[in-house]
This record gives structure tokens, sequence and C-alpha cells, in this order.
């Protein structure tokens, strides 16, 4: 959709595109390129303002300098591209995606008086699309930090494994926008920035630092969640262990009394060839035996603690 606005001392209105001072194209696709031709445009730069996977970067040319920039896409939970040409006496800006910040520079353009104005005032609004989604990444990080602790379900791990994922998009955005702004002020000539102007990118700029800190630490967290699942993992996996090590126990002992009373030896021979099996309650006394092996083995257990 195409929308044209023009710089007046009341702020922006809405006007046809060859008096307008911003062309706004959002949901942008290849053949919507011909609705802005007029403007000379290059096609593959167009492209580039729509192609997701597009890189942060600064593209001079002749009549105009394109400023690619990354942008979170609330649809997809993914950066997206958008691209801002900036002419003498136009701004042009192309998004592949819906931009909800239009409304808001429209409704409230207080400070903006010019192209640069309008232009670092888009850029403020695409660094506040990071501020919120780390805002809501916060919220998730702190329940995968309070679920890692009590559950080790698969759902867990999936969850935080997402939430890293899209930690490492919006990284790679981030550092990539604040490299193009420490661009911009190291370049104000180029972009024709005052000295206020290239305090308000210096701010901006900070904005982005403390974003990719942030990010940095929600990163960590996460790292850390990883180290905690595997080790209740891993004491689950001991615990598992322990018990069925407990149960080999009991068994042992009844087994050994039970292997020693089924070897082939006559009592008729030897007085000492196991006399028990001659006995009236012999199998009554190791059944016995047996069970004093186990209530044997438990009560030590017990003593240390280890049931």
């Amino acid at each position: 959709m195409l929308k044209s606005y023009k710089i007046g001392s009341r702020g922006l209105n809405r006007t046809e595109l060859n008096k307008s001072n911003w062309v706004h194209l959002e949901n942008a696709k290849s053949v919507d390129f011909d609705s802005i031709k007029e403007l000379k445009i290059r096609k593959q730069d167009f492209k580039s303002c729509i192609d997701r996977l597009e890189r942060s970067r600064i593209v001079v040319r002749e009549n105009y300098n394109l400023i690619l920039l990354k942008i979170n896409s609330k649809k997809t939970n993914r950066s997206s591209t958008i691209g801002m040409f900036l002419f003498d006496k136009k701004f042009v800006t192309v998004h592949g995606s819906n931009c909800p910040f239009v409304l808001d520079i429209v409704n409230h353009p207080e400070t903006i008086k010019s192209i640069n104005n309008l232009m670092i005032r888009t850029i403020q609004e695409i660094t506040k699309t990071f501020f919120v989604e780390t805002d809501r990444l916060e919220e998730e990080v702190s329940k995968i930090e309070e679920r890692i602790s009590s559950s080790s379900s698969k759902s867990t791990i999936s969850k935080l494994f997402k939430v890293r994922k899209n930690l490492v998009f919006l990284t790679r955005s981030v550092a990539g926008n604040r490299d193009v702004i420490n661009s911009m002020i190291s370049n104000a000539a180029v972009f024709k920035l005052n000295k206020l102007e290239k305090l308000d990118l210096s701010e901006i700029h900070t904005d982005q630092i403390q974003l990719a800190e942030t990010m940095a630490i929600y990163r960590e967290i996460l790292s850390n969640a990883v180290e905690i699942y595997n080790s209740n993992i891993s004491h689950e996996m001991n615990k598992i262990i322990q018990r069925l090590t407990i149960v080999g126990s009991f068994i042992l002992l009844p087994t050994l009394i039970a292997s020693i009373y089924g070897m082939n030896f006559k009592p008729s021979t030897s007085p000492y060839n196991m006399p028990e099996l001659t006995w009236k309650y012999g199998y009554i006394f190791s059944l016995g035996l047996m069970a004093i092996s186990i209530i044997g083995t438990y009560s030590y257990f017990r003593i240390k603690n280890w049931v």
C-alpha cells in the first residue's frame, strides 16, 4: 500500500506522490516497483528492501542514499528488512510487511521539520520494535527459568531453544543496525547531518548498544538454563540408577542363597553335604534365611540414609 505525505507547519499531511516529501510503501511486492518508478530508484535496490534476508548496509547512488535496516516483525517473530531512500527533498521507505509505527509518526509529528528529522524518527521507531520484542522475550526467559528448575519436560527445552534461536536472529539484526548507524554518524557529511541530528543518531546508537547487551544477558541466562536442564536430567538418571542398584542389592543375597541350595550335593554321602536338605523345616529355613538377608540389607541402607 502506497502512502505519501508532505511536511508542513502542522506536521504531516497526505498528498499526491509528486508533491510529497515522504513516500511509504508497505506490504510491498516486486510488482509494486512500477508505482514508484518515476522516483528513479534502481529495481535491484527496491528488491533489496523487500528481501527478508538482506543484511543491514548503506548504498550510495548518484541521486540518493539507500539505508537498509533490519526491523522486528511481530507476525513472524523474525527480523525483516526495511529500505530508506534518502533524496535531497524526498524520503522513501519500502517494507515487505505492515508498518504500524507509520501511524505513530503521522499522529505525533511534532519533531519532524525536515527530511533528516523524518529519517531519524523512522530509525527511532525501528529501534523501538526491538525493545518491544526484548520485553516480550524477558517474560519468556523468566518463565523458562521458573520451569527449568522444576521440570525436565521436552516442551520446556523445546521452548528454550526456540527463544534462544529468536535471540540469535535479533542479536544479528541489532548488531547490523548498530554498525549502519555508527557509519552514518561517521559520515555525517554524506547524509548532510547537523550537530543536533548527529546527537540524535548517537542516542539511537546507544540504544542499540543497550539492546545488544540485554540480549547477551538473556543468551547467557538461557545457556545457564540449558546447563541446569542437563544437570536435572543427570540427577534423574542417577536416581534411577540408585533405585535399580538398591533393588538389585535386595535380590543379590537371596539369589546367592538359592544358588548354594541348588548345588547337587548329597547329604547321605557326608554329614557336611547340606544336612538342611533332609530337615523337616529345611525349606522354611532357606526362605527365612533369604528374608533375613533382605531385611538386613534394607536396615543397612537405612542406616546409611540410602533409602
